[in-house]
């Protein structure tokens, strides 16, 4: 309770200093947005190990999961060991397995002498989501993203490798099952379960490796991204406020504003188009590559951004332009036809740098939809209010006189910090009242002005004739 002066009674003039019972509580600040990344990788990492053989004596290894056939033997002098030279045995299946190594009994390693055991493993924590702040240690669990020949060999790696180069500072990411060929959407399903609970990802881009279709057979085009939409939204009903990017494989030929239409969610925005060139690191060659890996891209640029900082015009680096055929075709009509069917189309500037042309989203019903910054500021916002009342302590206290004054008091510094932070240009209506239906029930209700994107800027003129002064020239 709060202990007011009574001036009910007489109190001579002055200064009245009143201390409340009631502590002040911090609003929660918006937590960084982090990217994440979700499809297959190379499968395995390298792992080294040195042991002791003695006589045929097996040693078992400390990793779990090794590859069996992938063991090699480093003798003591530096060179390898013969495939007769030592046995390698296994108990266990899978990411359990567990490998063991022992010279053969005619082995030329001299028994007693320490080798050092190269091999490849996943264990069971290999499709864990695992955070990243530096590309090389990427590289290091999920392999290059491409080899000399400019064969995507970790679809994951090469993701990572274009968010980092667009912003992001920090990237989880969750390695799927599948190949770095070919996943499934029932294997990207399955891998966005490890994003349960970890509530820093906020942005959530797939790769469907490998999955294409055309207008006569969709395959599942469609069907992996509504299940992005589908994971979105039970994020953001059990309070992980969610958006979501994909692109897809270079192969996919159906028309991509039906995909869009397909999908059609505030919270999924479909890049287009589906092919870019990048230059292979390894060989300095030009390689053609999905639209994919431009969504992760572009992931990366948006986590680099406020939550209500639009896409619309952001540059997107790391790739060389686009293949000349498709370049060709890409006529105003034809991007003006994708923007319109709720596509988040790359083009070139004047200065030829790839850029985002309009921040939308797949659901071009209203404005407040087809804005992907309008949900994202609105979902930071939300989450303001949410984890400042959960740290309250209000939940569960007493309802008396005060509670009306104190939950208002709690969201309007959570609004303030809103406004403060550019999420909304302002608030008002703020009320707090006590159900009437459930007694226990404490409703809030507020209106909010959005930080609106400036899409467009129109500048009118007209030629003055009525005024014109004529100057006469000297001879």
């Amino acid at each position: 309770m709060t202990d007011f002066t009574d001036f009910t009674t007489y109190q001579p003039p002055g200064v009245y200093i009143n201390e409340s019972a009631t502590p002040l509580v911090s609003p929660s600040t918006s937590a960084p947005a982090v990217l994440a990344l979700v499809g297959p990788s190379v499968g395995y990492q390298n792992g080294l190990q040195t042991i002791t053989l003695s006589g045929t004596t097996a040693v078992a290894l400390d990793q779990a999961g090794i590859t069996s056939a992938s063991v090699v033997v480093l003798k003591a002098d530096g060179t390898l060991a013969e495939s007769n030279d030592f046995a390698v045995t296994q108990t266990g299946s899978g990411a359990a397995a567990i490998t063991s190594v022992a010279r053969t009994s005619d082995s030329d390693i001299p028994t007693g002498s320490q080798v050092t055991v190269s091999f490849k493993f996943a264990d069971a924590t290999y499709g864990a989501a695992k955070r990243f702040r530096d590309f090389d240690d990427v590289k290091q669990v999920y392999g290059e993203p491409m080899d000399a020949a400019g064969a995507i060999v970790s679809p994951l790696s090469l993701a990572a490798q274009l968010a980092f180069g667009n912003g992001a500072s920090e990237i989880i990411c969750v390695a799927s099952a599948g190949s770095a060929s070919s996943v499934t959407k029932a294997q990207l399903n399955t891998a966005y379960a490890q994003l349960n609970n970890v509530y820093a990802a906020s942005v959530v881009v797939p790769l469907p490796v490998g999955i294409t279709g055309t207008d006569l057979s969709a395959g599942d085009t469609i069907n992996v991204g509504t299940d992005l939409n589908a994971f979105l939204d039970t994020s953001s009903n059990d309070r992980q406020r969610r958006t979501g990017l994909i692109g897809y494989e270079k192969s996919v030929t159906k028309n991509p504003t039906a995909i869009a239409a397909g999908i059609a969610s505030k919270r999924v925005g479909v890049v287009w188009p589906n092919r870019y060139n990048v230059v292979n690191s390894l060989s300095g060659q030009t390689v053609e590559v999905g639209g994919l890996y431009a969504a992760a891209a572009i992931g990366g640029r948006q986590v680099a951004l406020a939550a209500q900082e639009s896409l619309t015009r952001k540059l997107v680096s790391g790739f060389s332009g686009f293949p000349g055929d498709l370049r060709s075709s890409m006529t105003k009509a034809a991007r003006d036809t994708w923007s319109a069917g709720g596509l988040m189309v790359v083009e070139t500037n004047r200065a030829g740098a790839l850029m985002i042309r309009h921040g939308l989203s797949s659901d071009m019903t209203s404005l407040y939809t087809r804005e992907l910054s309008l949900t994202r500021a609105k979902d930071r916002m939300l989450q303001i209010i949410e984890d400042t009342l959960d740290a309250s302590g209000l939940v569960g206290s007493p309802i008396d006189i005060d509670m009306p004054v104190r939950l208002k008091g709690v969201v309007a510094g959570c609004l303030e910090t809103a406004v403060n932070a550019g999420l909304i240009v302002s608030y008002q209506n703020l009320k707090v009242r006590q159900s009437s239906v459930d007694p226990t029930v404490m409703e809030v209700k507020f209106e909010y002005l959005p930080s609106y994107p400036v899409n467009y800027i129109v500048v009118s003129f007209s030629v003055n004739v009525e005024n014109a002064a004529l100057t006469e020239l000297a001879a």
